[in-house]
């Protein structure tokens, strides 16, 4: 089963049954409108879907204990891609973040968010 999503006019084909099940789930769970803060330990493939699912990524925030794009690139072959595609919708990326105190990070604490998710996603890729 494959389902075509639209990506800045370019048509991307996704096939999976689990990709159908994932995209409702996400339909389901969050949208647009909700400000969504996703803090990522891996290759932010959650992140991505979720924002790609959406197709709007202005409310979404995502987190990273890793110091820079390079750090990641070099564990998680998808790492880069992901990223792009998720800042090209809109979604703002935070890097040398810390999970446990991110409440007291200056670049975030003044940010409300209505779901907050952490993407372990590639993490055992």
């Amino acid at each position: 089963m494959s389902v075509t999503k639209k990506d800045e006019g370019v048509k991307r084909v996704m096939s999976s049954s689990v990709m159908k099940k994932d995209e409702v789930e996400i339909t389901e769970l969050y949208n647009t409108s909700q400000k969504i803060l996703i803090a990522c330990v891996g290759d932010f493939s959650y992140a991505h879907l979720i924002a790609t699912t959406l197709g709007d990524a202005s409310n979404i925030v995502v987190i990273s204990q890793c110091g820079c794009v390079g750090e990641l690139e070099m564990m998680y072959e998808n790492a880069r891609s992901h990223m792009l595609d998720l800042t090209k919708l809109g979604a703002t990326i935070v890097f040398n973040v810390d999970f446990r105190d991110f409440a007291k990070d200056s670049r975030i604490n003044h940010m409300r968010f209505d779901r907050i998710i952490l993407d372990m996603s590639g993490q055992w890729k």
